[in-house]
């Protein structure tokens, strides 16, 4: 459960990174609700943190039923640094790496290491408990 917490504490910490970007932005762009003027920074910012916000919660409410079935914590820490770096990946692509190198591959890799992870947990949750 220790693993748990700690990669729920980074995941929080993250969340409030993300957030403060945005903030950053709206800012700038004098910008309090939506992105009426379509400034790309903004828009790259808040799909950065609702992306993080739409698929983490599901990311960690797997990586808690992986948690419940007794997998070795090695595995289950590993599991759970591999969804935060895949986190990472993924919004450091959009707020910075695509609009610099014109690559896709970090974006993908996030969302690849994400669905990795929730659709392992899960099912290593059901065989667990249901087989």
């Amino acid at each position: 459960m220790a693993n748990f917490s700690l990669i729920l504490s980074l995941t929080c910490i993250m969340f409030v990174c993300l957030t403060i970007i945005v903030i950053k932005h709206r800012r700038r762009s004098k910008q309090k609700l939506g992105n009426t003027h379509h400034d790309a920074l903004l828009e790259k910012a808040i799909r950065a943190h609702g992306n993080f916000c739409e698929v983490s919660p599901f990311g960690l409410a797997s990586f808690w039923l992986l948690t419940q079935t007794g997998l070795n914590n090695n595995v289950v820490l590993i599991l759970g640094v591999f969804f935060l770096i895949g986190r990472i990946s993924h919004s450091a692509s959009l707020l910075y790496i695509e609009e610099k190198f014109h690559n896709l591959k970090f974006r993908v890799f996030g969302m690849v290491s994400s669905f990795v992870v929730i659709i392992f947990s899960t099912l290593n949750y059901l065989f667990y408990h249901f087989a």
